[in-house]
């Protein structure tokens, strides 16, 4: 049988819900859609294929449709939700000899479908082993399906005391290209074959991982070793993002989860740190305990203004992952985490977060090496940010709050405008607003707001014929006189006399 389905942890379900073998039945592939599904059954020729309903690139009415015409002696079984009967129903017409609902899905109800099926087949009987074969066995062992091993089949697949697991992600290095994975295999085990592999088990873990068991006399194990690293060479001309991964040594199977899980998985993720490796040695990479970042610093430092040591932390901590071979994965993600914290700190200032986010995220995304990861990161991200925060650093009007404040201040200066109304407005303290304001402008409140209207005043003095009186109200000031000397202190003359001496210089410079 062929398994059709677009969910992954679905097909695996239904592949290791039954023992199959011991009911008569084999599956012999799985599939995301029902164009690949079409493909395989052209290669595999299965007697039936369960099929999912909704899927993607073909959909399940339409592989049945296709299905009946160009294989009209398969038997289809139609997965279904329960709000997809009138589908079931168009499914039922173009051939499916049965449905089965996900939400009810059980291995009782499944192995019902499937005998129904079978029975369908002219002169088809079911062939039921006592035995699941040993690949089946290893397969559910190590992909969690299963606790236990059958030691006397073990000991009849595989005669020799040396073992080393030799693995590879086919769908990380052929990016989901069934057809180069497939390549791929035939290369692989006709090379075993050519260089006298004689005890192996390939096996297909989680559809991904395609996992040697090689098992071995103590005296072949460099000429096993040659032969792995050759293979792995040629595998490299076919998928150039390739890596191999060979474990340690050992001699009790009883101990190949824990290799496998433990030492070989991990690695298999690490062509980022192996560029330009096709094979690594388990021994290689070995996780080890990271320490946490400091981030409660880290966004105290943000909130105190202080980029540049921010910064220092955050590339240090950049650098201290990529050493230790940390995930690339989890490592990518912290980056652009921590990057979007730092620019929606700074995106006060006026600069495009939005903008640069886009960029810093899609070239992290691209780096295909830890090389290329921390080149575009010191040269790229980290230096322009660096470039930026100096920007601000340096500007006398760098504090975010001031801006705003004083921004509401040009805005308002001419209406009653006192401490507490700016200390409500922007939801501070009122004492912290004053010691606040005090640090980061030299004439204070007080002074930065007579500042704005005086200079305002003087605009209205020579651009238009009001008088003084309601130049002063209309700035901000209630009482004429005290407008007067405010106007005498900052510009050490009279309003009067500031707009004659004005009115006079515009005259003869027309002359």
């Amino acid at each position: 049988m062929l398994v059709i389905d677009d969910e992954f942890i679905t097909r695996q379900g239904i592949k290791h819900m039954i023992l199959w073998e011991q009911e008569g039945f084999q599956i012999v592939g799985e599939a995301s859609n029902g164009q690949e599904g079409l493909e395989m059954i052209e290669k595999y020729q299965p007697e039936i294929v369960l099929a999912d309903i909704v899927m993607p690139v073909l959909n399940g009415i339409d592989f049945s449709l296709i299905l009946q015409e160009k294989y009209p002696d398969i038997k289809l079984i139609i997965l279904s939700s329960y709000d997809n009967f009138e589908y079931v129903r168009t499914t039922l017409l173009n051939g499916a000899v049965d449905y089965v609902l996900k939400p009810t899905l059980n291995p009782e109800i499944l192995l019902r479908a499937l005998k129904k099926a079978a029975r369908n087949i002219p002169g088809f009987q079911l062939d039921r082993k006592e035995k699941v074969d040993i690949g089946t066995q290893l397969e559910r062992y190590l992909t969690g399906y299963s606790e236990t091993l059958e030691e006397e089949g073990l000991k009849n697949c595989f005669p020799y005391l040396n073992y080393r697991i030799f693995a590879v992600d086919m769908k990380k290095a052929c990016k989901n290209n069934r057809r180069q994975m497939e390549q791929l295999q035939e290369m692989l085990q006709d090379r075993m074959k050519k260089d006298g592999f004689d005890i192996y088990q390939a096996l297909w873990l989680e559809q991904e991982i395609l996992c040697y068991i090689v098992n071995y006399k103590k005296k072949e194990e460099e000429e096993i070793l040659f032969s792995i690293q050759s293979s792995a060479q040629r595998a490299g001309r076919i998928a150039e993002k390739i890596l191999f991964v060979v474990s340690r040594p050992f001699t009790d199977l009883t101990h190949i989860k824990e290799i496998y899980e433990k030492g070989v998985k991990p690695c298999l993720q690490q062509k980022f740190y192996f560029n330009d490796k096709v094979l690594i040695g388990e021994e290689e990479y070995s996780v080890v305990e990271i320490r946490r970042f400091h981030y409660e610093k880290y966004t105290e430092l943000l909130k105190q203004k202080q980029y540049s040591q921010a910064l220092d932390i955050f590339q240090e901590y950049i650098r201290y992952l990529a050493e230790n071979k940390y995930d690339e994965y989890l490592s990518k993600n912290l980056l652009k985490n921590l990057l979007y914290n730092f620019l929606m700190e700074i995106e006060k200032y006026g600069v495009e977060s939005d903008k640069l986010r886009e960029e810093f995220f899609r070239r992290i995304d691209q780096t295909a090496s830890v090389e290329e990861y921390l080149e575009y990161c010191e040269k790229g991200a980290f230096s322009c940010l660096r470039e930026i925060v100096s920007g601000i650093e340096d500007s006398s009007d760098a504090d975010p709050i001031i801006v705003q404040i004083r921004d509401y201040i040009n805005e308002h200066y001419s209406e009653k405008l006192d401490l507490s109304d700016i200390a409500q407005e922007f939801g501070f303290n009122y004492h912290y607003i004053s010691s606040y304001f005090n640090q980061h402008i030299s004439e204070g409140f007080s002074g930065y707001l007579n500042t704005v209207r005086i200079e305002k005043s003087c605009a209205l003095l020579t651009g238009t014929k009001m008088s003084i009186s309601d130049i002063s109200a209309a700035v901000g000031y209630s009482n004429h006189g005290y407008y007067c000397r405010i106007f005498r202190k900052l510009m050490g003359q009279t309003p009067s006399q500031y707009r004659h001496r004005k009115n006079s210089g515009e005259q003869n410079n027309e002359k």
